[in-house]
């Protein structure tokens, strides 16, 4: 992503600041008020997930690392909104500069799958679950890891993996995919995602074993409302609130995306179905410390 020196020119992506309220809005309803939670925001790039944060959290630690430049922009953006509860800091995923148990809240949001290219001599998922278990380490006994992340078996990421950019990888086994990729790219194939059931043994081999999963519609980069996996019915009415929601006209255009009605009956289809653990776009994922 380039990076925009001012708010005024940023899209609504780089912003990020009205995904972030979507957030915020199903973090209280499901956790309550959040005007005492210490957050840690992980990846927080250009800072609009931390922003909507702070005007909620009693404080919020908003940490970057392979991209200095964006966390001085985000740095910028909260002199200029006069933020003073978030402490920006460079910090690396494989080395947490925190003590343990430092927080109420960890967000995860569309970083997990970068974590395999951060040590090119270890396998991705070891990596990742390296960082889960250190992320359980960093929260209070009682604390919440909100975790974000594509869903591998997703039917457009047979054509293209939103990540490396290549068809197929996805859907084969992890060492075809890595001869696969070779072979076009000269490059292993290390941005791992996973499906339902894979994203549940990897939160369980890390100790997360208290765990919810909800869908974003349509997905966790823009979502509107974000919807326990197991309620069919509710995720069916989500379908249909989408057109009295509240966006701007911007965050409304990039939640159709190119397909519009149709990605909104492709979600309706698999909600009434009952297939969404299977073939929804991304998954969110509430993770309890507690046992």
């Amino acid at each position: 992503m380039e990076v925009i020196e001012s708010e005024r020119g940023m899209s609504v992506d780089q912003s990020g600041i009205e995904r972030g309220f979507q957030m915020v809005r199903f973090l209280e309803k499901e956790l309550g008020d959040l005007d005492t939670k210490t957050v840690l925001d992980i990846g927080c790039g250009l800072g609009g997930i931390t922003i909507a944060l702070a005007s909620r959290c009693k404080f919020v630690v908003s940490m970057d690392y392979d991209i200095a430049k964006r966390l001085s922009v985000c740095k910028r953006r909260l002199r200029e909104r006069g933020v003073t509860n978030v402490f920006p800091v460079c910090g690396n995923c494989l080395q947490f500069p925190f003590s343990h148990e430092r927080f109420d809240l960890i967000i995860l949001n569309g970083v997990m799958e970068w974590l395999g290219i951060s040590d090119m001599t270890r396998n991705p998922r070891a990596i990742q679950q390296e960082v889960l278990q250190s992320v359980r380490a960093l929260l209070k006994s009682d604390g919440v890891l909100y975790l974000a992340i594509e869903n591998r078996y997703y039917p457009a990421n047979f054509i293209v993996d939103p990540h490396a950019k290549l068809p197929i990888v996805d859907y084969l086994p992890r060492k075809c995919a890595d001869i696969f990729s070779y072979l076009i790219t000269s490059k292993p194939y290390r941005t791992y995602i996973y499906s339902f059931w894979g994203l549940s043994r990897i939160l369980s081999k890390a100790s997360f074993r208290k765990r919810s999963f909800y869908v974003p519609l349509t997905n966790y980069m823009f979502p509107y409302e974000i919807v326990n996996i197991e309620d069919r019915k509710q995720l069916v009415q989500a379908i249909y609130r989408f057109r009295s929601g509240r966006f701007s006209a911007e965050y409304r255009t990039a939640i159709k995306g190119r397909t519009g009605r149709v990605k909104f009956f492709y979600f309706y289809l698999i909600a009434w179905l009952g297939l969404s653990k299977l073939l929804t776009h991304s998954f969110v994922v509430l993770c309890r410390k507690s046992h």
